[in-house]
């Protein structure tokens, strides 16, 4: 396949076939576009002589496509979660009623902090 081969008609041909045969969305299509204009932009500084090739293909726009509305929670929603407990501050643990096993006692644990190095209060050694 030479660069003459991939003109805009044939470009338009393969993104009508994504949309109708494949089933694909718009926002595939142009993704695809998007890579076949990345191509065509490398092609030109590559090939000065595809210029005119490349500017045909390069001039095929993206399709345009609806966003979807974004949702807002109703009235009722919005009580229900004010309505909820906070759980910021529980721990987890065994539920309201249920007897835990005792504890083993021990004894306090050792200071483990490292001596201060530096000045001392002790005086001179």
């Amino acid at each position: 396949m030479r660069m003459g081969d991939l003109d805009a008609p044939l470009v338009l041909d393969f993104l009508d076939h994504l949309e109708t045969v494949r089933g694909n969305s718009a926002r595939t299509r142009n993704a695809r576009l998007a890579a076949i204009h990345s191509f065509m932009r490398y092609a030109a500084v590559r090939d000065p002589a595809s210029l005119p090739v490349t500017g045909r293909v390069l001039a095929i726009p993206a399709k345009r496509f609806d966003r979807p509305v974004l949702g807002y929670l109703s009235r009722e929603q919005v009580a229900a979660i004010l309505a909820a407990p906070d759980r910021q501050g529980e721990r987890p643990g065994p539920a309201p009623g249920r007897a835990t096993a005792p504890r083993p006692m021990s004894s306090p644990a050792p200071d483990l902090t490292p001596p201060r190095r530096g000045a001392s209060s002790r005086g001179k050694r």
